[in-house]
């Protein structure tokens, strides 16, 4: 299911030292991407209020990911024995207009993005921003925004979308999906992102 050519040293630091990201991209082999893809394609999807037109599944069953989160959670805890796999989350939508700020509940949080390049039109990264939510800090909406509005300096990185591209990142780093659209032809056509959430233990 993953790609050997690709490269998860970065994620180690990412593990190590707080208020860090990085970008892997190929993370699955092209084989793997297909059966993930398939496997999600066919599961049994929620719609959201965030926002319209969004569906999701939370905690998707091991059979439609055909194995990756396992082998994602080696590699992640290959880096930190004490994480722990705390969730999955897959998102799906065609037409985004929020960036929805967010922390996440989670030590570490990886993203991958799941949707072939050639319904994508325009945006659909994530931005991460240069601020990370204390744990002695609620992370209800309204403190969190309270919060970042009171601390951000106006840094951050956008991280452009890519097909089998991966943003892992500490998970109390600030963030949220950008603005995108992607070509409208049925489930297929949407984007589909999976987010894999780490709780270190110790």
């Amino acid at each position: 299911m993953l790609n050997e050519g690709c490269d998860w040293s970065p994620v180690a630091e990412v593990v190590a030292q707080p208020g860090r990201f990085t970008v892997l991209d190929d993370v699955l082999t092209l084989a793997g991407l297909a059966r993930v893809r398939a496997g999600l394609l066919e599961a049994t999807w929620t719609e959201r209020g965030f926002p319209p037109g969004t569906v999701s599944v939370r905690y998707p069953d091991a059979a439609a990911l055909t194995g990756v989160v396992e082998q994602i959670t080696r590699r992640v805890r290959g880096t930190d024995p004490s994480l722990v796999l705390s969730g999955t989350w897959a998102f799906m939508y065609q037409a985004y207009t929020s960036a929805w700020l967010h922390v996440d509940d989670a030590s570490v949080s990886f993203v991958l993005w799941l949707t072939p390049n050639r319904y994508h039109r325009s945006g659909g990264g994530l931005t991460v921003y240069d601020l990370a939510l204390p744990a002695a800090v609620c992370n209800s909406r309204a403190s969190a925004l309270a919060y970042f509005e009171q601390h951000w300096d106006g840094r951050r990185t956008r991280i452009g979308y890519r097909c089998n591209r991966a943003v892992v990142f500490d998970a109390r780093l600030f963030h949220g999906a950008e603005p995108g659209l992607f070509l409208d032809q049925g489930l297929e056509g949407r984007r589909l992102v999976l987010s894999i959430f780490f709780t270190r233990t110790a």
